[in-house]
């Protein structure tokens, strides 16, 4: 039943920024291992802020999908 729904879903911003920041947060390990620094307080903030990043996305593209099971409408 799931797969014969009819969903269509644009990407939206918030998806985009917590793209932006995970990749932003890989590239900020990568340079701490690169340059053996020791940065707690950055690593923490920045794992934070991605992980808040992701979870908002992941109840955005949550709520398209909760719509569309409850209403079965199409969405976009």
């Amino acid at each position: 039943r799931l797969l014969a729904l009819r969903l269509r879903v644009a990407p939206f911003a918030i998806g985009k920024a917590a793209t932006a920041v995970q990749i932003g947060y890989i590239g900020l390990q990568l340079g701490l291992l690169a340059f053996d620094l020791d940065a707690p307080r950055l690593t923490t903030a920045a794992a934070w802020t991605t992980a808040i990043f992701t979870i908002l996305s992941g109840l955005a593209y949550g709520q398209v999908l909760l719509r569309v099971l409850v209403f079965g409408g199409r969405t976009a």
